[in-house]
């Protein structure tokens, strides 16, 4: 479960339009450590978040893990998926896109926002790891198109964005994430 409780921006205040609460469940490998925490902090008080991290998952790790905790989720609420950095380095790219396939079609009643995986910066740009992040990304975008209940937002940050070893994100780096996302919950819920 996602501990962190850092505060990096203000709160919008709560519109009188919303008075639902909204269910944010972020499932993910290590990348999202303490993101869950931290969307909440930049949403209004209508959001609740939590998350389930699990270091050095894959795909199917993931998209299993969390399923009794996410089925009871409605239209109302969001799943924010992460997954697909050990696929990609372990060439099972097709595997995890075919897992996440399964996972959006069981999970058709709730919205869900799947990240890109991002680009390694422990490795060089012309490594075959990298050029299979880029493949898996688009892969990833042309299957979810039919599906009206996701969004695939695209992680792209830069190496001052990540730690010195170039594989996790710094703190600067889940700031952009964290922004990102709470921008994508509200937009889907102006729709």
């Amino acid at each position: 479960m996602d501990v962190s409780t850092k505060n990096i921006c203000h709160k919008p205040k709560s519109s009188s339009h919303q008075n639902k609460e909204h269910k944010i469940i972020t499932i993910s490998e290590s990348h999202a450590q303490g993101c869950a925490s931290n969307v909440k902090h930049n949403l209004s008080d209508n959001y609740r978040s939590s998350g389930f991290v699990r270091p050095g998952a894959n795909i199917d790790t993931l998209t299993s893990s969390a399923m009794k905790d996410i089925k009871h989720l409605t239209n109302n609420d969001i799943i924010v998926f992460w997954g697909g950095t050990n696929d990609v380095s372990k060439n099972n790219t097709q595997d995890g896109l075919k897992h996440i396939t399964n996972f959006v079609k069981v999970n058709s009643h709730t919205s869900i926002i799947l990240m890109s995986v991002p680009h390694r910066h422990d490795l060089p740009e012309w490594s075959c790891v990298n050029s299979e992040v880029k493949a898996f990304n688009r892969k990833l975008v042309k299957l979810m198109k039919p599906h009206k209940n996701v969004m695939v937002v695209k992680v792209d940050l830069d190496r001052k964005s990540f730690s010195r070893h170039g594989l996790y994100m710094n703190n600067s780096g889940k700031e952009n994430i964290v922004l990102k996302i709470a921008n994508v919950v509200t937009k889907i819920f102006l729709k």
